[in-house]
């Protein structure tokens, strides 16, 4: 005998089908199992399989419907099949595939977020600038947000970048002079939070030395700033990328123990005249790898990226800019997987 369809008002408001339908059998033929399909602005696959009706009870075409809904986020119609197992299938794995397709393309629009810390407005007591610009300018090509923070901290001892000479008489604030890089969009660094964030980033400049750390006092017994030793280690808990330049590379080898890094390279000293600090950062623990000025290290075990970037001191800008770029491209690899 031929089934009625009966039209039901939605049951979830968060529906987006005009309607859904439930066949009615009105007679004692031969039962199939019925498939229901729904369609909700969820996106989450939904199975409620039927409950079995016990052998005792007699048979009721009226209500022997099988209860199988299947989440469909297209929302353009109702489906129903038949007791064909196979064509069931057929069905879940499609839809499935869907969602697959949908969550990618979503993925692909948008834009993740980059944390980059900086510590002061210039190369000799603070964040290097060119470094910072270039890490800002390749984050949006590749559809990434900087966000930026600093410690807000005094910066003791300011240099002349003119005449390279220290004022020990005054001082400046590391969050104050950061601004200027991030054009007045910057927050504290005790603010950021590796949960809420895809990647972090440490540009290079001798405040990384100085600021972030002691590095340029103590060399291989220097502290990390506390607020930036639980960042790091943080986003290495969560299995998030962190990329690093210059001399800021020592202070990941510092928190991470056994670290794959690169310094750059241990000769010709007049190209690099900062060697000295790889044996510094070897005597922590950390592996040193080679690379020139457009090279980039990838610690694939604690998901770290470095390039030498200024340790390399006949460096033009576009060479800094293009080793900071394959950072970047490697980086947001890291977070696509």
């Amino acid at each position: 005998m031929p089934a009625k369809i009966r039209r039901l008002k939605p049951a979830d408001p968060k529906i987006r089908s005009a309607e859904r339908y439930e066949r009615v059998y009105t007679g004692h033929t031969s039962l199939q199992t019925v498939y229901r399909v729904r369609v909700p602005a969820s996106m989450k696959l939904n199975l409620i399989p039927a409950s079995p009706r016990p052998p005792s009870e007699p048979e009721d075409p009226a209500t022997h419907i099988a209860n199988y809904q299947l989440y469909d986020p297209l929302a353009l119609r109702s489906l129903w099949t038949s007791d064909d197992s196979s064509h069931f299938q057929a069905v879940l794995v499609t839809s499935a595939l869907v969602y697959v397709l949908i969550a990618v393309i979503a993925g692909k629009g948008r834009w993740l977020d980059a944390r980059q810390i900086l510590c002061g407005c210039g190369n000799l007591d603070g964040t290097e600038i060119s470094e910072a610009i270039s890490t800002a300018i390749h984050l949006q090509h590749k559809k990434m947000k900087p966000l930026f923070y600093a410690p807000d901290i005094e910066i003791c001892g300011v240099i002349n970048h003119f005449t390279k000479e220290m004022n020990t008489e005054n001082s400046r604030n590391a969050l104050v002079e950061s601004a200027r890089l991030a054009r007045g969009c910057i927050k504290p660094l005790h603010e950021c939070e590796a949960c809420t964030h895809d990647a972090l980033i440490i540009p290079g400049g001798f405040g990384a030395a100085r600021i972030l750390s002691n590095f340029a006092e103590k060399g291989t017994d220097c502290t990390v700033l506390p607020d930036l030793e639980k960042l790091i280690e943080d986003f290495h808990c969560d299995k998030k990328p962190i990329g690093t330049m210059c001399i800021a590379n020592a202070l990941v080898a510092k928190v991470l123990k056994g670290v794959k890094i690169t310094l750059g390279k241990e000769s010709p000293k007049n190209d690099w005249p900062h060697a000295d600090a790889i044996k510094k950062v070897k005597d922590m623990g950390a592996k040193i790898e080679m690379k020139d000025v457009k090279g980039v290290t990838f610690d694939k075990n604690f998901g770290v990226l470095s390039t030498p970037a200024w340790l390399y001191e006949p460096a033009t800008f576009s060479d800094i800019y293009d080793g900071i770029g394959k950072l970047i491209i490697m980086l947001k690899r890291c977070i696509n997987k």
